[in-house]
């Protein structure tokens, strides 16, 4: 294939541009709400274990009938700071989508966001529905750890200031960049496979002549290989050593509690409800290529009784959960749907644990008294 010295400097200038780009975007995350937003509070932050510091999202906005319970949302607060939690129930009053969100935080967030409290005829009501209007979208993609960057760059004011002066000089420098004579541009470059290898291998050669001695043999080559895949492949062992510290032998959900419940008057009246915390335990029993995926929480008044669905709410993640994790789970019953004082309650979790080319699923099941 061949091609004109031109084409090679428009491909260079693409490539330039992107870059120049991407240091004005790691200096304006917080600018660039509808398409992009990144964790900037410390671990354990309110989405912990579930997402970490520093992890990006893209956000997808479709509209409010596309949302579903367990998407991970984010919308604007008052003060005009994102948050990133995770949907546990909509409502739609007067034709206008309102949505209740939490963290997956079980420690810092046990209950759906209250956005502010008033007192009424004596009672403490809370608001906790978040109008479609304060939301910006639900995460399609998660890019994690990058965002380290980005708020290294935002944190510092010298930073900040030395990016985007570099950034600007680019800029120019790609606008004012003086354009080579006519003949320079019409140079023809041939591009062959044959030299995109021999580029590999110049680049490779020096790798190369490390592994492999003056004098090699094909045994010290193999002893070398041999040692490279032990290497690749011991993080698949290793959760499996640790078990010896636990009882569990099997991947999935091996536990779950239950926080005591909570009622929540909401402004909005009509709307109150009662709120538990479930603690997820999940455990991976050794498995490198296995994490969980994806459970649900429904919650009978009947076992077996497909009828008497009280609750219903969904965890998922895009990000691998390994080892021995708590996340937190939601249980939302509203005012119509609550069982007396007493009621014995019967929860079934099915749960998704996904490995490298499949699916598996399981069920854990349980029950507890109501007390409120």
């Amino acid at each position: 294939m061949e091609l004109k010295k031109k084409q090679l400097e428009y491909f260079y200038m693409g490539v330039f541009i992107a870059v120049v780009a991407l240091v004005f975007i790691m200096n304006s995350t917080n600018y660039l709400p509808y398409n992009l937003v990144v964790i900037d509070n410390s671990d354990p932050n309110s989405m912990w274990p579930t997402y970490a510091q520093g992890d990006i999202f893209i956000l997808e906005n479709k509209g409010a009938d596309t949302f579903e319970i367990g998407d991970v949302l984010v919308y604007t607060k008052s003060t005009g700071a994102n948050i990133i939690h995770r949907i546990v129930d909509i409502q739609i009053i007067n034709d206008e989508y309102y949505f209740r969100v939490k963290g997956d935080n079980i420690f810092g967030n046990t209950a759906p966001d209250n956005l502010n409290s008033q007192r009424i005829d004596g009672e403490t009501y809370e608001q906790t529905l978040i109008p479609y209007s304060d939301v910006l979208g639900i995460m399609v993609l998660r890019v994690p750890e990058i965002g380290h960057l980005s708020l290294a760059i935002q944190n510092n004011p010298l930073i900040r200031s030395i990016t985007f002066i570099i950034a600007g000089a680019l800029f120019l420098a790609i606008i004012f960049w003086p354009e080579d004579d006519k003949e320079d541009e019409d140079e023809v470059i041939e591009v062959s496979l044959d030299k995109i290898k021999a580029e590999i291998k110049n680049s490779i050669t020096p790798l190369v002549r490390f592994f492999k001695p003056e004098k090699g043999s094909p045994i010290y080559r193999l002893l070398i290989l041999i040692f490279l895949i032990l290497l690749l492949i011991t993080p698949m062992f290793v959760a499996s050593f640790l078990s010896v510290d636990y009882d569990y032998d099997k991947t999935g959900i091996v536990d779950v509690t239950f926080d005591n419940p909570r009622e929540i008057k909401e402004i909005t009246k009509g709307y109150d409800f009662l709120f538990v915390q479930a603690k997820v335990n999940f455990y991976d029993a050794g498995g490198y290529f296995e994490s969980l995926r994806a459970f649900d929480i429904n919650v009978y008044t009947e076992k077996g009784n497909t009828s008497s669905l009280i609750s219903h709410t969904r965890w998922e993640t895009l990000r691998d959960m390994r080892g021995s994790v708590i996340t937190g789970g939601s249980i939302l019953i509203h005012a119509d749907d609550i069982p007396p004082n007493g009621t014995t309650l019967y929860v079934e979790i099915p749960f998704e644990i996904q490995h490298l080319f499949s699916t598996e699923t399981g069920l854990y099941e349980t029950t507890f008294v109501l007390a409120y």
